[in-house]
């Protein structure tokens, strides 16, 4: 037992069986593929990344934590549509709680197995994915907006009673009365429905139906090329998607 090969191999014991609880055999393996997919160098230092590296950083080390809760804000921000298609899959393989906040209904059509809704103040949950939430949601709203009719039908008329002349004011309910003031301060505290703003623009008058055209295009960046041999013909009408991964000319050809 005084061996100091045998104590060491007890040693060596112990660290493996914590090793293999924690699986940190695999952390480094997750590590690296966190850093792949988006994009990030290990060997640069955090004070010189602008914003959108920093929310990529900050997500990387979250996705690597492998907490027991992962909470994520705007999780694809700054992300492109093949990254985007990586993080689905690797928090589809998450064991944990995910709970996000996005306005990407794509990634919330793919992620999401219950909907909690933080409406005027109150918060909802909705069990089922985001298709299912709007056809409940909707429904809660026909709803609520029948209640809501009703209860200013009766507050309307209890307001009537309430103007009625001396005889009635004198032998009005007393109840009915505090019943009114309850009434009017439930309508007083309503939040209504936020509603969609409209606004009118006055439109230029309208030339051809080519907006216009680009043929032949080249366009490079300290020495690296973005765009090379570029044509393309845009219409009245168009709606285009400029789609692929960070840093491949997107915004440059849009300049």
């Amino acid at each position: 037992m005084n061996d100091p090969s045998e104590k060491n191999l007890n040693e060596l014991a112990k660290v493996q069986e914590q090793l293999d609880h924690h699986n940190l055999w695999q952390l480094e393996n997750r590590i690296n593929e966190v850093l792949a997919q988006l994009g990030l160098d290990p060997n640069v230092a955090l004070s010189s990344l602008s914003g959108g590296w920093l929310r990529k950083a900050a997500l990387g080390r979250a996705l690597v934590s492998n907490p027991r809760v992962l909470l994520l804000d705007e999780p694809t921000n700054h992300l492109d549509i093949e990254t985007i298609d990586w993080l689905e899959g690797f928090l589809k393989t998450f064991n944990g709680t995910i709970i996000f906040i996005s306005h990407d209904r794509s990634f919330i059509r793919n992620m999401a197995t219950r909907i909690v809704d933080l409406d005027r103040g109150k918060l909802v949950t909705y069990p089922g994915n985001y298709d299912q939430y709007l056809l409940e949601k909707e429904e809660a709203l026909r709803v609520e907006e029948l209640q809501n009719a009703e209860f200013d039908r009766k507050l309307a008329q209890e307001e009537v009673w309430i103007r009625q002349g001396i005889k009635a004011r004198r032998t009005r309910n007393e109840g009915r009365v505090r019943a009114l003031k309850a009434m009017r301060r439930e309508r007083g505290e309503r939040r209504e429905v936020m509603g969609t703003a409209k606004m009118q623009v006055e439109e230029a008058s309208r030339s051809g139906k080519i907006v216009f055209e680009m043929e032949d295009v080249c366009y490079q960046v300290d020495g690296k090329q973005l765009v090379k041999d570029f044509s393309a013909q845009v219409l009245r009408g168009d709606k285009i998607a400029l789609i692929g991964p960070n840093g491949c000319g997107k915004t440059t050809l849009l300049n």
